[in-house]
């Protein structure tokens, strides 16, 4: 454990924050001029299946085969179904990979996964 002063703790907060808002703003600029009906319905299908159906269904199954916790199995599960990240939007964007694409795609799965939570909740209620 190292020591830091409070002064170097604020100061990485602050940097912290910084990162934040840079963040919020980048989506914020791709989302102002974001046209859902550009986006290919291929990339859509395959990109929210595989987040929504086939990660969570291989989570199931491997961890169906150890032996860990139900409690910790459930907040594993929980943890491979949350929406895309913010800041895949970062690498996208600094590599010119079709960042409009990436924004349509983290603000649909995080539509998505808000109804997918109360599926989810009950999943985690029965089963676990």
């Amino acid at each position: 454990d190292i020591p830091l002063s409070d002064q170097i703790r604020e100061f990485f907060k602050m940097g912290a924050y910084g990162g934040i808002v840079l963040q919020l703003f980048l989506l914020g600029t791709f989302l102002y001029g974001l046209k859902l009906h550009e986006i290919s319905k291929k990339l859509l299908l395959g990109t929210l299946s595989q987040k929504f159906i086939l990660i969570p269904l291989a989570t199931i199954i491997i961890l169906s085969l150890t032996n860990i916790p139900y409690f910790i199995q459930a907040v594993i599960l929980m943890e491979m179904m949350t929406p895309l990240a913010v800041a895949n939007i970062n690498l996208a964007s600094l590599y010119d990979c079709r960042p409009r694409d990436v924004t349509t795609l983290i603000l649909l799965s995080t539509l998505l996964f808000i109804p997918m939570l109360f599926v989810l909740s009950y999943i985690i209620k029965h089963f676990y």
